[in-house]
């Protein structure tokens, strides 16, 4: 579903990342963690294609991809429901009954039937996360991209968000990728776990081989250690 072989990428001259090799199943997930700066994100958005690889090779065998940034990206000017009725019109061409039904069905999946006047920013932190995860998810995405979904919540509350996404991606069928500084949320949303520092991306394997691990790099990530390769 989705494939990278030997992506790189750069601006103003400088290498964010080389070499990079990646392969998501249908269905399946990657967690992509890494220090603040390695160039997640970036990654991120160089599958999406809102960044052009430099070197290598992109594929993904879908043209229905959904993305959650960082910061939601919601509309404070448009109420809840209409931030989810919004792509559907623009992307979908679904508007009047058949569109009001999906977006009410959506809100419902990730908890917000009620809110539907309010305007995002009335909402908590973790139910602007569950809007932006219903609005990327209302379209009906193959693929769906979190960029660092639970950032900024409280430990509970970024333990249902990652659950949630786990459910809908089960619910769905989607092929995801999430990037997160948190281990705790990679083990839960990643299959496969992977390893983003100094311009490369080291596989890590699953959850249980990323704790057993004696990569230096991955190591100390994991255990949040001062001194190794990465300091």
């Amino acid at each position: 579903m989705i494939t990278l072989t030997g992506v790189a990428k750069s601006f103003d001259g400088r290498w964010i990342f080389r070499g990079v090799d990646l392969r998501v199943p249908r269905g399946g997930s990657a967690a992509i963690v890494g220090p603040s700066g390695s160039g997640k994100t970036v990654l991120l958005k160089t599958i999406a294609g809102l960044h052009a690889a430099d070197e290598g090779r992109v594929v993904v065998e879908s043209q229905e991809v959904g993305m959650l940034f960082q910061r939601n990206a919601l509309f404070n000017s448009l109420s809840v429901l209409e931030n989810l009725l919004f792509p559907l019109r623009e992307r979908k061409g679904v508007v009047g009954a058949a569109a009001m039904a999906l977006a009410r069905q959506h809100l419902e999946w990730v908890g917000l039937s009620g809110t539907e006047q309010r305007s995002p920013d009335e909402l908590s932190g973790g139910m602007q996360k569950r809007l932006g995860i219903a609005r990327a998810l209302i379209v009906e995405p193959e693929v769906v991209l979190y960029d660092d979904p639970t950032a900024g919540l409280d430990p509970i509350t970024s333990r249902v968000i990652a659950e949630l996404i786990r459910d809908l991606q089960a619910r769905k069928g989607t092929t995801v990728v999430a990037v997160t500084n948190d281990m705790h949320r990679a083990y839960a949303l990643g299959d496969q776990i992977y390893l983003m520092a100094r311009g490369r991306l080291l596989s890590g394997g699953t959850a249980d081989q990323v704790k057993r691990t004696q990569d230096p790099a991955l190591r100390q990530f994991v255990n949040g250690l001062q001194e190794g390769p990465l300091a």
